[in-house]
């Protein structure tokens, strides 16, 4: 090994080299979890958009039904939120799910 030229680990890859493309793979996401979660956001918008509001605390089976589906996206939400902190870290690593804006806004709302 030359003056200059990186420690080589293992597999021939440079140290500094192999956890930047750690780092990249980490961040790319899981594309089939990432269509399950657009998919019951869509869906969570069909049902907020079939929901009825009456005047008085008034209600139908309907809105009676979709309350309680509300709670299934909620759970849904709430276990992608926990997926995505272990997956990423909560803040200290500089890929953090905290550190994403995107990801900053679903906490606050999964929270809220």
């Amino acid at each position: 090994m030359a003056d200059g030229e990186p420690a080589a680990s293992v597999a021939g890859v440079p140290t500094g080299r192999r956890r930047t493309l750690h780092s990249r793979s980490k961040c790319q996401g899981n594309p089939p979890f990432d269509i399950l979660i657009l998919l019951t956001i869509f869906a969570n918008c069909v049902a907020l958009a079939v929901h009825i509001p009456f005047p008085e605390d008034d209600s139908n089976q309907i809105n009676h039904s979709l309350e309680k589906i509300e709670y299934v996206f909620l759970i849904v939400f709430t276990v992608e939120t926990f997926f995505k902190i272990i997956a990423y870290g909560l803040f200290m690593h500089p890929n953090s799910y905290v550190r994403n804006g995107w990801n900053f806004l679903d906490f606050v709302i999964v929270i809220v």
